[in-house]
């Protein structure tokens, strides 16, 4: 017996004697590798970074500090193209083969919407851009509802899963005008959105006084908008029994769907026979585009309008126009002045002083552009005075 443990153990000596050493490293544990890109890096638990790792270890993706983060709108990483997860905080388990890493970094801060045909698919990294420069509401988990015209009603859905913006009724596409939302964050230095809608035709929508001078004119407006007069209070001349109050539009006003104009309409109000306002003044009594019955063939020739040059600024509350009729170096009272301003058709009565003025609205004056020269005129009969300024800030 003791023969046979001494040839068994020879014999083994022997077959170890011809096995070299290195290839005891077969059965050493193999980690696979972690391959990297020039933007990210891996660390461990203990925060150290990694070239490989044990299958099943939980290992996290860094951006290297030579990326200036500022500069893109969104980074992401990626790990053998997306077949290995990665969770809220870039942690991921390490496969059984190699993984490669990568940083998706996105320099585009500038998108267009396109919402002319009611529907767009957008990039996902605007999501949560979108949430907070759009007033929205949650509808169900994944669904927000935007409200572009902030008037509490949603106008269009966006569908989170599916990447999809859609126009609650595709008729909204008529009620708004293209615009862009300029934001910033802690991830991008400036970033910006631009929606478009559809494009259709404009219409023009006239507002015609008691006299049937046309007092606004509004261009350019879009199917569905609802007009609305924005000027004095229309007017219309007394007669010898009857003064009027305006009451209202004909036709009724209406959302825009041609070419439109609407006349003023007035009440009839009968004079005390006894009171002084039951004799008609002169300065009453006038043709619509002419002089009027006080001044004579001859006095029209002495006509002298002047019209005061104003400066005209972006940031002006309002911008008032002066022009001044005179007839043989004398003030007239109660004539009609038709001004224009930036092709806008406005009229206005002299006073006692021959004066005659209209108040141009913040709301025209903030549609104006800076360096934009502005032309503007006082018309009587035929003699017209014109004038231009350009707009400053």
């Amino acid at each position: 017996m003791k023969k046979r443990l001494i040839s068994l153990g020879l014999a083994l000596t022997l077959v170890l004697s011809i096995i070299p050493l290195g290839s005891f490293n077969a059965f050493a544990i193999v980690k696979p590798k972690i391959i990297t890109d020039g933007n990210c890096h891996v660390v461990n638990a203990s925060y150290e970074t990694v070239t490989e790792a044990v299958p099943g270890e939980t290992l996290c993706v860094v951006l290297n500090d030579t990326v200036t983060q500022g500069k893109y709108s969104k980074n992401e990483f990626s790990v053998n193209n997306g077949a290995v997860q990665l969770d809220g905080y870039n942690n991921f388990t390490m496969p059984s083969g190699d993984a490669n890493v990568s940083a998706i970094l996105y320099d585009k801060t500038e998108y267009t919407v396109d919402l002319s045909s009611g529907v767009a698919i957008l990039p996902e990294m605007l999501f949560e851009y979108l949430s907070d420069a759009i007033p929205s509401v949650g509808i169900s988990e994944g669904v927000k509802a935007f409200d572009f015209n902030k008037d509490d009603v949603g106008d269009a859905v966006i569908d989170i899963a599916n990447h999809k913006l859609s126009l609650t009724d595709t008729a909204k596409q008529t009620q708004f005008y293209d615009f862009s939302i300029n934001f910033n964050d802690a991830l991008i230095e400036y970033g910006k959105v631009t929606f478009k809608f559809a494009v259709l035709p404009t219409h023009t929508i006239n507002f015609v006084n008691g006299d049937g001078f046309v007092i606004q004119t509004l261009t350019n407006c879009p199917m569905g908008y609802l007009p609305a007069y924005e000027g004095a209070t229309p007017t219309k001349a007394e007669t010898e029994q009857y003064r009027y109050e305006f009451t209202g539009w004909s036709p009724t006003i209406v959302p825009v769907t041609k070419d439109e104009t609407y006349y003023a309409q007035f009440k009839a109000i009968e004079k005390d026979p006894d009171s002084q306002d039951s004799q008609p003044s002169p300065a009453t009594i006038r043709i619509p585009k002419k002089p009027s019955t006080n001044l004579t063939s001859s006095d029209s020739t002495d006509i002298k309008l002047t019209l005061k040059k104003v400066k005209i600024k972006k940031s002006a509350k309002k911008i008032v126009l002066r022009a001044k009729l005179q007839v043989k170096g004398k003030a007239v009272k109660g004539e009609v002045i038709v001004f224009k301003f930036n092709g806008k058709r406005y009229t206005a009565k002299t006073n006692k002083k021959g004066i005659a003025k209209i108040t141009i609205k913040r709301k025209v004056i903030k549609k104006l552009r800076v360096g934009k020269s502005v032309k503007y005129s006082a018309t009587y009969d035929k003699k017209t005075v014109k004038n231009k300024a350009k707009v400053s800030k």
